[in-house]
């Protein structure tokens, strides 16, 4: 809930600024990548953790690079067959930020005009 919370905010942020006609500052960009990395990180450490299942030490760096990879591994690795479910909901989640987001930019452009 807090990952979409966040996706949620920073996409709202780069709304505001494709309004105004302006780009996002490029710490602004490395900051959402980062803390919406560490954010799934922290989802998927503590996710292992209620399974039982160990965690490699850096795995919060494996996730941070390669999330398309790991998250669905992860998902199926501790659900096993049923960890489609789960990976659902997560691409869900993920990709309803989006369209929600473009919702708002299009409502916000027709209040505008």
């Amino acid at each position: 809930m807090l990952l979409a919370g966040f996706r949620l905010f920073f996409l709202a942020i780069q709304i505001l600024y494709a309004i105004g006609g302006r780009a996002l500052p490029p710490a602004f960009e490395i900051l959402g990548w980062l803390l919406s990395g560490l954010l799934l990180a922290f989802f998927l450490k503590r996710d292992r953790a209620l399974y039982g299942l160990r965690t490699p030490q850096d795995y919060g760096l494996l996730i941070l690079l390669a999330w398309p990879i790991v998250v669905p591994y992860h998902f199926f690795d501790t659900r096993g067959r049923f960890g489609w479910r789960q990976f659902f909901v997560f691409v869900g989640v993920y990709g309803g930020s989006y369209v929600l987001v473009a919702a708002m930019y299009v409502a916000i452009t027709m209040l505008l005009q």
